[in-house]
């Protein structure tokens, strides 16, 4: 919001929520996150995770890959991992690193599955290297692969990792490639 212009988060609601309403899945998608995530407006979790419902019903798989977070982590509705998987895992072989970096994070954590490291790796280094790269699936596969976790040391691998992370804007990141 505001790139180019003069912040107005009114304004941007408002444009929003027409394209919402004609069927932008892009407009459901923006609104559901101010929504749910209370930007600039106070958080109405629900009515944040229907517009994801909307926009994810309407095509858009950073949408569906929002929704799966809201179930996989009970925001709007009760933590359901049985419509959050499915969700995230095919917002993820679409290309949409984040869904592959929150999915990562479920079996790397145990979060309503079991906790699989080899799986979490996985998931991670696709979210990384996705038609949408996630810099923070970038900053844990990096992680786990310096850490052994989920398989062996991959230093080289690290260090690609984090700098990928690095360059897309995590600052740990950039402090931790040094390191390796």
């Amino acid at each position: 919001m505001g790139s180019g212009v003069a912040k107005d988060p009114a304004h941007a609601m408002d444009l929003y929520g027409r394209a919402c309403r004609a069927g932008g899945p892009v407009g459901c998608l923006w609104l559901g996150l101010i929504y749910r995530d209370g930007k600039g407006v106070p958080t109405e979790e629900r009515r944040g995770t229907v517009l994801l419902e909307k926009s994810c019903g309407l095509g858009n798989q950073l949408g569906c890959a929002e929704l799966g977070l809201s179930y996989l982590e009970g925001i709007g509705y009760p933590a359901d991992v049985d419509k959050a998987l499915p969700l995230l895992r095919h917002a993820c072989l679409e290309g949409v690193g984040i869904a592959c970096s929150n999915l990562g994070n479920a079996y790397y954590n145990g979060k309503l599955v079991t906790r699989d490291l080899t799986l979490a790796r996985r998931l991670y280094a696709k979210g990384c290297s996705a038609r949408e790269a996630s810099a923070d699936a970038c900053l844990h596969r990096a992680e786990m692969e310096s850490a052994a976790e989920g398989g062996a040391m991959a230093p080289r691998d690290a260090a690609d990792g984090f700098r990928t992370a690095c360059a897309m804007g995590l600052a740990n990141a950039c402090s931790r490639q040094s390191n390796q």
